[in-house]
C-alpha cells in the first residue's frame, strides 16, 4: 500500500547535457522510494530534453543556460514552495548504487545540528572535489551493473 504522507525531499536536477539524465533518474528511482521525493528537472539543454514521461518527474523548468548555480537555485525556489523538509541538488551524471543511500544521508544530519549540506563520496573518482589531479583515478569500487551491500560496506 502506498504511503499517504508528504514527500520527505525535493530533488533538483540542473541539466545542461542530455546524455546523462536518462541513466541518472532511473537509478534514483531504483534505489529511492517514490513516495519519499518530488523531482524537478531544470532543462538548460540547447534543444530541450526529449521524453521525460514515465520517469516520475514532477516538474520540468525550461530555461536558457545560465549555469549550474542559477539552475539549481531556480529549482530550489520551487522546491521551497512545496514545503518538503529537505532539498537536494543532484548532478545529472550521478548514478545511485545503494538502496539505503537516502536514509544514510539523512542520518548524517542528525550527527551535528550545524550541518546544512552533505555530499556523498564518489566511489569512482574519490576526492575529486578536493583538488586531486584531474587525470588521477582512484577506483574505490570497480564498476558493476548492480552492487551488493557487501560491495559498498567500506
Amino acid at each position: 500500500m502506498a504511503s499517504t504522507s508528504s514527500p520527505l525531499i525535493t530533488f533538483v536536477y540542473p541539466v545542461i547535457r542530455e546524455d546523462f539524465i536518462y541513466r541518472s533518474i532511473p537509478t534514483l528511482q531504483k534505489f529511492t522510494q517514490s513516495d519519499k521525493y518530488k523531482l524537478i528537472v531544470v532543462d538548460q539543454t540547447l534543444g530541450g530534453l526529449g521524453m521525460l514521461g514515465g520517469l516520475g518527474v514532477d516538474m520540468v523548468i525550461r530555461m536558457e543556460n545560465q549555469g549550474f548555480a542559477c539552475a539549481a537555485n531556480t529549482g530550489l525556489r520551487v522546491g521551497l514552495s512545496w514545503n518538503t523538509p529537505y532539498l537536494g541538488v543532484i548532478n545529472d551524471d550521478t548514478e545511485f548504487i545503494a538502496p539505503n543511500w537516502l536514509e544514510d544521508a539523512l542520518e548524517e544530519f542528525k550527527t551535528d545540528p550545524k550541518i546544512i549540506a552533505i555530499n556523498p563520496e564518489c566511489p569512482k573518482v574519490a576526492l575529486w572535489g578536493y583538488g586531486r589531479p584531474g587525470n588521477e583515478y582512484l577506483d574505490l569500487l570497480p564498476y558493476k551493473e548492480n552492487y551488493s551491500q557487501e560491495d559498498i560496506a567500506w
